[in-house]
């Protein structure tokens, strides 16, 4: 009997653990995030660092500097800076599940909010498409949320990881934004 309950105690523990650090969202269709987002631009990493959010030092967020390459929707800027809650400085990390990581010189269309003096990504990962060549050498624009548990907001089932990697050809992903914003 003893044995059941710490097996039952240990079961509910480990699957509580897993589900507090997994990120789920609903997903937003292309249309709903071109209208929910501010700014939407084309962009290139420059740099990143990491700070604390307040003197407490209980929250780390990551700063990463964009060079914009071109501004779809929103006042048009040369450079913006998108804060993600997470990162390491020293020997603390914080670790959000499901926020992409950004690197210097990486591409992306990027769909963002303001949150006061910064911008951040549009429902944490939902929002950015990462630019990259093909075989053939043709620009695509992939949003992979492959390690994000997505639901669809009108069944609320999970989506399959399939169907959670949206992959454009960047053209045409930058036509439909365009469609989209010029709807407003």
């Amino acid at each position: 009997m003893r044995f059941h309950f710490a097996l039952l105690v240990f079961l509910f523990l480990a699957v509580m653990w897993n589900n507090s650090y997994s990120l789920t969202i609903a997903r937003a269709s292309l249309r709903e995030l071109s209208g929910e987002s501010e700014l939407i631009v084309r962009a290139r990493v420059t740099s990143s660092h990491c700070d604390w959010a307040n003197e407490a030092q209980k929250n780390i967020y990551t700063f990463a500097d964009l060079e914009v390459i071109e501004t779809l929707k929103g006042e048009k800027m040369d450079k913006i800076t998108v804060s993600q809650l997470g990162g390491q400085i020293g020997d603390w990390g914080m670790i959000i599940s499901g926020t992409p990581y950004l690197q210097k010189d990486d591409e992306a269309i990027f769909f963002l909010v303001r949150n006061g003096d910064f911008f951040e990504i549009h429902s944490i990962a939902l929002g950015l498409f990462r630019i990259f060549k093909d075989d053939s050498g043709n620009e695509k624009a992939v949003n992979d949320l492959g390690n994000i548990q997505l639901i669809d907001h009108l069944t609320g089932q999970e989506i399959s990881p399939v169907e959670k990697i949206q992959t454009f050809e960047v053209s045409s992903l930058i036509n439909l934004i365009k469609t989209y914003t010029s709807e407003e």
